[in-house]
């Protein structure tokens, strides 16, 4: 059996199919548009066949099989969820079984950040923790945690999903998880975007960035290139997203005996 796989990482902008070797390099890459599909069956057989043409391409018979990272995954069921914030395919997918017939391969599936997690761990950053968390930051905001050397998956595999914490109860940002507030808002790409147009006096946003055209990719560059609404767009990004990456820490051992009830709230009481 030849020992190179294929990896694919669904997001909510774009899916890319990759095949790799043992040691997780990523030797060559096909990529699919995820927003062009609302129908998951047309989106599974364009998926196989790009598979398909990587394995042509590389003159391979076989490989070890595919693994997938796709958001709102079950990896006990091999399927994707019902309703998935940032797929347009809102049917529950059965994405192991329908992809594995087509192909004749195993295909593992499991949760994109926790896939990101298992890469740092085995390959990454994490090789020598036991303790971390990875926190993925695209179309949405993801989070994969290890505790004690293991991946922890949580009932209905949704330990973890950092983004949908609620950073700011007071905000009008409505998620498409169906609530308002959430971190996904505001540290995602969509969520930059938002937060630049929000900065820009109305009316004045560049004439090239009018309607829906402004993309995280063009904030970022108009950052580096030193503009002052980019740069301050990503000080609020980076304010929002430190508070949902400081809620997660481990409390004290004990209580401060100096701990005093916040004014703020002291007031209302």
């Amino acid at each position: 059996m030849n020992k190179l796989a294929i990896g694919i990482d669904i997001g909510g902008t774009n899916t890319d199919i990759g095949l790799v070797n043992p040691d997780g390099k990523v030797l060559q890459r096909r990529g699919l548009k995820t927003q062009e599909y609302d129908n998951s069956d047309r989106y599974i057989r364009d998926m196989a066949e790009a598979v398909r043409a990587l394995m042509v391409e590389n003159g391979l018979t076989e490989i070890a099989g595919v693994g997938i990272g796709a958001p709102n995954a079950h990896f006990d069921t091999g399927c994707i969820g019902a309703n998935t914030a940032n797929l347009r395919m809102k049917e529950e997918i059965p994405l192991c079984e329908k992809l594995g017939a087509l192909l004749g391969l195993p295909v593992t599936l499991s949760n994109d950040a926790d896939a990101a997690a298992l890469g740092e761990h085995i390959y990454g950053g994490a090789k020598l923790m036991q303790h971390f968390v990875t926190i993925t930051l695209g179309t949405g905001v993801g989070s994969g945690i290890f505790v004690d050397g293991r991946l922890i998956h949580g009932h209905g595999c949704m330990a973890g999903e950092l983004g949908h914490a609620i950073v700011n109860p007071h905000s009008d940002r409505l998620c498409s998880c169906g609530r308002k507030g959430c971190l996904e808002m505001y540290a995602s790409a969509r969520g930059i975007c938002q937060t630049y147009k929000e900065l820009a006096a109305k009316g004045d946003l560049p004439d090239n960035f009018r309607g829906n055209e402004l993309t995280c990719k063009d904030v970022g560059e108009m950052a580096v290139a030193g503009d002052a609404l980019a740069l301050k767009t990503y000080e609020v990004t980076a304010y929002w997203l430190a508070i949902g990456m400081a809620n997660p820490r481990s409390a004290p051992r004990k209580p401060s005996s100096s701990w005093a009830v916040p004014p703020a709230l002291a007031k209302r009481s």
